[in-house]
């Protein structure tokens, strides 16, 4: 920091969680990357940190490069894995727990990216944090560039998981927050904040980046160009007749609709379970690929199920992963938390997949149903974005009305092929 005493201001970030006159000797950081936060708990006297890292490549990183070498030092514990699952393993109690900057704060702040599906910035993850702390512990959580509304929602978030008010002290751009038991012993510190009601992120709706349940304009033009465009490639392809459309059609297009629905909602729950990374994300793509497979070797082997008994099984497989509360998993170990995972997520998708070749299999026009199935895809692809208003748990209630059309276009079909009888 001597030869460069222009990054004074980012060694001031890291000190603030010792700034308020207090000692720590347990200390947690989640997010702990190459070790910044960790080395300023141990400048500070801390006798045992525990450092968090989901990506073992940066946690490497640390351990070589960092001219602390904080990672060589034997208080100091590192752990590779997501911060909610740690959460939810855990016995140990903390003085301190330092949420670190566990995303590209420049990046997604600035609304570049406010997808970006944030289930370390909840408040069922800062309740789950401040369970782990000590009688008179802390939870210090700062956050880097944004918007007005995101200090806001953090104090109101730390408000709801502690049940009591936060104190906030630092610049009013970049303000860090201490939450948890120990603040009680602060007489003197300043009233509460006024500010005004947003909405909180929470395991269902993770979208701590966006200012409310809302589409963004940009995402909203970005959807409707997409689904025009679909759409004009199909009067193309057509000679813009669009013949032999009918209810089989229709059957196959709400399949695809809602099959891509649940994929990609399964890729979010997985992240939950098992963070936001693209490792997870290729699991998951395989582990679907895999289902899929197995339905379709497994389609002769269940002929005589009737495909009225596959959509109720499919509906009650929906049922379930509505119901169940996925973050009882996060405690599991990790072997059990994947099983577990892959069979609740993995059964509507077998289910489907299941129907699907069944259908596939007894079509007369394959090429119709693939090109219905495919143009059901996308807009069921499209229709994931509205997780941005209602959230992910009701994705899956429309899934399950998009599988219910598709049985009745089915049934319908059915039943103008058998001519009626006197």
């Amino acid at each position: 920091m001597q030869a460069h005493p222009e990054n004074t201001n980012d060694l001031a970030h890291y000190e603030m969680p010792y700034s308020i006159g207090r000692r720590y000797d347990d200390v947690l950081v989640v997010g702990a990357g190459t070790g910044n936060d960790v080395a300023a708990a141990l400048r500070h006297g801390a006798r045992h940190v525990d450092a968090v890292e989901i990506d073992p490549a940066i946690a490497q990183l640390g351990r070589i490069a960092h001219p602390e070498a904080p990672y060589r030092d034997p208080r100091v514990r590192v752990i590779v894995d997501d911060a909610r699952s740690y959460f939810n393993k855990t016995r140990r109690k903390y003085d301190l727990i330092v949420f670190g900057l566990l995303d590209s704060h420049r990046l997604f702040s600035g609304m570049s990216s406010v997808r970006l599906d944030s289930f370390v910035y909840t408040v069922e993850s800062f309740r789950e944090a401040g369970s782990l702390l000590n009688s008179n512990g802390l939870l210090c959580v700062q956050h880097g560039l944004g918007s007005d509304y995101m200090p806001q929602r953090l104090y109101l978030m730390l408000a709801v998981a502690s049940k009591m008010w936060p104190l906030r002290i630092g610049h009013d751009a970049t303000p860090t927050f201490f939450a948890g038991p120990g603040l009680l012993e602060y007489k003197d510190r300043p009233p509460p904040v006024k500010v005004p009601m947003v909405a909180l992120a929470t395991d269902d709706w993770p979208f701590f980046y966006m200012e409310g349940p809302q589409m963004p304009p940009e995402y909203r033009t970005a959807l409707e160009a997409m689904l025009l465009l679909a759409l004009l490639s199909l009067l193309v392809c057509s000679e813009g007749q669009m013949r032999g459309l009918d209810r089989h059609s229709f059957h196959f297009f709400f399949l695809g609709a809602a099959f891509l629905l649940i994929e990609t909602v399964s890729v979010t729950r997985f992240a939950l379970l098992f963070g936001s990374t693209w490792i997870v994300n290729s699991i998951v793509f395989a582990a679907i690929l895999l289902v899929v497979l197995l339905a379709n070797l497994c389609t002769i082997r269940v002929a005589w199920i009737h495909t009225a008994a596959l959509y109720l099984l499919l509906a009650g497989a929906i049922f379930v992963n509505f119901q169940f509360p996925l973050h009882r998993l996060l405690s599991a170990p990790l072997g059990l938390r994947l099983l577990a995972a892959a069979v609740l997520m993995g059964a509507p998708i077998f289910f489907a997949a299941l129907i699907f070749a069944r259908s596939f299999k007894e079509t007369t026009t394959p090429e119709l149903a693939f090109a219905s199935n495919l143009l059901g895809a996308v807009v069921g692809g499209l229709t994931e974005y509205s997780s941005l208003v209602i959230g992910f748990r009701y994705q899956l209630a429309i899934a399950l009305g998009m599988y219910a059309l598709s049985y009745l276009a089915l049934i319908g079909q059915f039943r103008r092929r058998v001519p009626a009888t006197v």
